[in-house]
C-alpha cells in the first residue's frame, strides 16, 4: 500500500465527515510506516515444501536471492497453507534462494509440516523484519546509536532534555562501562550519591585541590621503604614495637616514643662495660676462648671424647669421656707411659713362636701352598686309596691306605716278575699256574685242548697239561680283568662308578639302555620324557577320559604328557610343551 498524500479535511465550514476521513487516512499513512520499518518489501515464493514426508523442515524457495541473514524473522503470506499464512518465522539459510523455518530465533525447534496443507503451485510472498521491527521509542529495548561519528546533537542549548538517568558504576564487568562519558572521560555515579571524576580533573584548568591546604601523600623511613596514602582520606597507622611503646596526646596533637624495655648495660662478673661513645660496648674482661697448641692428627674427629660444661657460668669444666688409661690385658703385655711425651708403649712380652707360611708339594719347589689370611685354612683331601681322620681333641691327623685303590699300569713282583700286562690288557698264564688259590669261586667252564683257548678269557701262556685243572678254576669276585671275553659272564655287571648294570640276581637290565634299534617285547612301565608316566606296569594307557569332558581351559594347563580329552569339536592331546588340538570333521 502507497502513502496517501492527498488528504484534504475540506473547505470552511468544516465538515466533521471530511475531518474524521482525514485523520483514518494519517493513521493508514503511520500504519504504513511502521510496517516499512518493520518489514522490508515483499518478496515472491516460488515453492514451498508442505504436506510431503520432506517437509520438516519446512523449505521455502523464492524467486530470486533473497538476501536473509541467518534467524533473521520473516513474515509470510498468500502462500494457500493456512498453517504458514500471516505468520511471523525465523530462517535457517539452506542457499541464496532457499531456506529453512523454525519457530525460535536460536533455530531449535523446526517447522514440521508434514502434516500442513500441501503448496498448490506458485504464489505467496514473504518479507523480512528489519533492524527497526523492535524498537520502541518509550521503552526502548535496543541499543541507539548514530550512523556517523560527531555528527548528531542528542538536544541543544534552548532544547535540552529534561532529565538524564545513567546507571551507577561498580567494579565488574557488566557495570564498568556505566556514567556518563565526555569524549574519553568518564564519570561515575557510585552509590551513596559520590560521583568519582576521572584522574587529572580540574576547576578552569586547575587541579581540584586548595593549595593552602598541603599535606604529605608519603612517609619515607630511614631514607628507604615508603608509606604512600591511598586516597585523600588515607590514615598513617603508627605501631608499637618489641620494648617500645607511645603516648598520644590529642590536646597537643604529639606523640611520645618511650623505650619500655632495655635503658642501661651493667657490668657484670668478666664483663666491662663502656658508652662513652654513645654506643653500648660489652667486652669480655675473661677466658675468651680455648684453643689447643697441638696440630690434631689426621683422621681424628675435633671434640671426640671431650664434655664441656658451663653451666655454673663461672668455670668452663672440660672433661675426658673417652680413655681414661691403659692397663695391661695379660702378662704377655707391658705398658709403657712416657710423662715427658704423653705417649703410651704397648709390648708383647711373649711373642708368637715360628710358623710356616708355605708348603711345598712333592717337595718340587714349584708348587707351594701359600696362606692368603692370617687365618687362612689348609684343606688335606683323601686321594686314590687313601682315607683321612683327624682328632680335634688330640690335634693329629691320621693318613691311612683303605686297602682298595685302582691300579693303572702293569704289576710286577719283588723280583720283577710281570704278575698284570697292562700293554697287552692280561694276566700271564705262569700267575694263574703257580696260584691256584687266586682262581675260585666262579667256574671258566670247559676248556679246549689249545693253549689259545683262554686268551678269550685274558688267560695267556697256559701250559697243556694244566688245562684240566682249569676246568673248575675261577676268578675272585672284584679283580679286574683285561680284554675280550668269548663265552658265558656269570653274575652282575658293574660300571667303573660301581653303578650296577645287570642284576644277576633278579635277572635283569638296570642300566640305561642307548640304541636306535631296540626290538621285542617291551615289559615295564613307559614314561616321557618329564618323567611323567604314560604307560604302567599293568599294561593300562594313563590319561585318557571319555568323550564330553571339560576341554582345557588354557594351552598350558597342567596335566600328564599323552592324556587326550574329547568334546564335540576336538580332540585335545597333552604334548609336552602344551596342549593341542584336532577339530573332529563330520561323519562320513
Amino acid at each position: 500500500m502507497a502513502y496517501d498524500n492527498n488528504i484534504n479535511p475540506g473547505n470552511p465550514p468544516v465538515v466533521w465527515s471530511r475531518i474524521k476521513e482525514a485523520f483514518d487516512k494519517v493513521n493508514q499513512n503511520f500504519t504504513i510506516i511502521g510496517a516499512t520499518l518493520a518489514r522490508g518489501g515483499d518478496q515472491d515464493i516460488a515453492h514451498v515444501e508442505s504436506g510431503t514426508s520432506e517437509s520438516n523442515p519446512v523449505r521455502v524457495v523464492g524467486t530470486v536471492e533473497h538476501n536473509l541473514a541467518e534467524g533473521q524473522q520473516i513474515f509470510i503470506a498468500n502462500t494457500g497453507i493456512t498453517q504458514l499464512d500471516n505468520q511471523n518465522f525465523y530462517v535457517k539459510l539452506i542457499d541464496l534462494f532457499a531456506f529453512h523455518l523454525y519457530t525460535d530465533a536460536g533455530l531449535t525447534t523446526a517447522v514440521n509440516g508434514t502434516a500442513f496443507d500441501a503448496y498448490a503451485s506458485g504464489g505467496g510472498t514473504f518479507q523480512a523484519f528489519s533492524e527497526y521491527n523492535s524498537v520502541d521509542f518509550e521503552n526502548l529495548a535496543t541499543n541507539v546509536s548514530p550512523n556517523a561519528v560527531a555528527t548528531f546533537n542528542l538536544g541543544s542549548v534552548t532544547k535540552p532534555w529534561k532529565s538524564l538517568y545513567t546507571a551507577e558504576h561498580a567494579d565488574t564487568d557488566a557495570d564498568a562501562f556505566n556514567g556518563v562519558w565526555l569524549g574519553s572521560a568518564q564519570i561515575k555515579g557510585k552509590s551513596g550519591g559520590i560521583i568519582d571524576l576521572p584522574l587529572g580533573s580540574t576547576v578552569n584548568g586547575e587541579l581540584i585541590i586548595n593549595p593552602s591546604q598541603t599535606f604529605f601523600k608519603s612517609v619515607q623511613v630511614d631514607s628507604g621503604n615508603q608509606v604512600v596514602a591511598d586516597d585523600f582520606v588515607d590514615t598513617l597507622n603508627l605501631i608499637s614495637g618489641t620494648a617500645i611503646s607511645m603516648a598520644v596526646d590529642s590536646a597537643a596533637e604529639s606523640i611520645t616514643i618511650t623505650n619500655s624495655g632495655v635503658t642501661q648495660a651493667t657490668a657484670g662478673l668478666g664483663i666491662s662495660v663502656s658508652s662513652g661513645t654513645g654506643n653500648v660496648t660489652v667486652t669480655n674482661t675473661g677466658v675468651r676462648s680455648l684453643q689447643s697448641v697441638t696440630a690434631l692428627p689426621s683422621g681424628r674427629t675435633e671434640g671426640a671424647g671431650i664434655n664441656v660444661d658451663n653451666s655454673t657460668g663461672d668455670n668452663v669444666k672440660i672433661t675426658n669421656t673417652g680413655v681414661l688409661e691403659i692397663q695391661p690385658g695379660s702378662a704377655a703385655l707391658t705398658v709403657f707411659t712416657d710423662d715427658a711425651t704423653g705417649i703410651v708403649t704397648i709390648t708383647n712380652a711373649a711373642p708368637a713362636g715360628n710358623a710356616y707360611r708355605t708348603i711345598d708339594v712333592n717337595g718340587t719347589g714349584t708348587t707351594l701352598v701359600t696362606a692368603t689370611t692370617v687365618a687362612g685354612t689348609l684343606k688335606v683331601l683323601e686321594g686314590n686309596g687313601i682315607t683321612l681322620s683327624g682328632n680335634d681333641g688330640l690335634q693329629t691327623l691320621e693318613i691311612a691306605f683303605s686297602g682298595k685303590a685302582d691300579i693303572t699300569g702293569s704289576v710286577f713282583a719283588d723280583d720283577s716278575t710281570l704278575l698284570v700286562d697292562a700293554v697287552d690288557g692280561n694276566i700271564p698264564w705262569s700267575v694263574i699256574a703257580n696260584a691256584p688259590s687266586f682262581l675260585t669261586s666262579v667256574a671258566f667252564g670247559d676248556l679246549t685242548s689249545t693253549p689259545t683257548t683262554l686268551a678269550g678269557y685274558g688267560i695267556t701262556d697256559a701250559a697243556t697239561s694244566a688245562q684240566g685243572a682249569l676246568a673248575d678254576t675261577a676268578v675272585q669276585p672284584g679283580d679286574a680283568l683285561t680284554g675280550t671275553l668269548d663265552g658265558d659272564i656269570t653274575g652282575s655287571v658293574f660300571a667303573d662308578d660301581s653303578t650296577l648294570l645287570i642284576d644277576s640276581v633278579d635277572g635283569k637290565i638296570v642300566g640305561p639302555i642307548e640304541s636306535d634299534n631296540i626290538r621285542g617285547t617291551l615289559i615295564g612301565t613307559v614314561y616321557a620324557d618329564d618323567s611323567t608316566e604314560i604307560i604302567d606296569a599293568e599294561g593300562t594307557v594313563l590319561g585318557t577320559i571319555a568323550p564330553g569332558a571339560a576341554a582345557p581351559s588354557s594351552e598350558t594347563e597342567a596335566a600328564p604328557v599323552g592324556e587326550i580329552r574329547v568334546d564335540d569339536n576336538y580332540v585335545y592331546v597333552r604334548k609336552s610343551t602344551g596342549w593341542g588340538k584336532i577339530a573332529i570333521g563330520g561323519w562320513v
